[in-house]
């Protein structure tokens, strides 16, 4: 066997091994959405289902419900940015394998990139929409999280009527919301950005 033979062996099998890891991380990405939808589901319906304080729900709701919707997020986000690295060295590869043969024998990594977007930008996005729906999907329930949460915290202080606390504990509690997932989504946008 000659050694241009086994060095295209080599790029085969190391093609293979890539694209095996590239395949994983979308399954991956894919049970990791089925478990957070999961948990996001039992986590909210125990919430509304509850045989505890509107107090103690309404934090649980703040505090759990969008950390446990950021976590799967931020895993899935690895999960993605693992599948594009993979993408990136097939698309090398595939043109190292070619230039081997003396011809284009493998190419669907190079062709996904040289797709034209759907909004004319210079690179494809093809998974554009599901990645989006994702996002909006696991943030929105973060979100509706911290809406019941601050809610319930209200209707658990509006025992107390003319109470400072009944205006100042949901307020002060929005307010964090607020706070906490603008810095969540400006760190995602970054990585996001980043990884496409």
């Amino acid at each position: 066997m000659s050694d241009e033979q086994r060095l295209l062996d080599a790029m085969l099998k190391q093609y293979e091994t890539v694209r095996a890891e590239s395949i994983a991380a979308i399954g991956n990405r894919l049970t990791v959405m089925n478990f957070t939808f999961a948990a996001l589901s039992v986590m909210t319906a125990g919430l509304l289902t509850r045989q505890v304080s509107d107090a103690l729900a309404g934090v649980i709701a703040i505090v759990f419900v969008p950390q446990f919707g950021k976590a799967g997020l931020l895993v899935w986000l690895g999960e993605h940015e693992r599948s594009q690295r993979a993408g990136r060295y097939l698309r090398d590869l595939e043109v190292r394998i070619c230039a081997a043969v003396g011809q284009d024998t493998l190419g669907w990594e190079t062709w996904l990139e040289r797709q034209p977007a759907p909004t004319g930008r210079e690179s494809s996005l093809h998974m554009r929409y599901p990645y989006i729906a994702v996002v909006v999907l696991l943030v929105g329930v973060g979100w509706a999280g911290e809406a019941l949460g601050v809610y319930l915290l209200a209707h658990a202080t509006s025992h107390r009527p003319g109470s400072p606390w009944s205006i100042v504990i949901p307020v002060a509690a929005g307010a964090a919301c607020l706070l906490v997932e603008g810095c969540f989504l400006r760190f995602f946008s970054g990585r996001w950005r980043a990884i496409r």
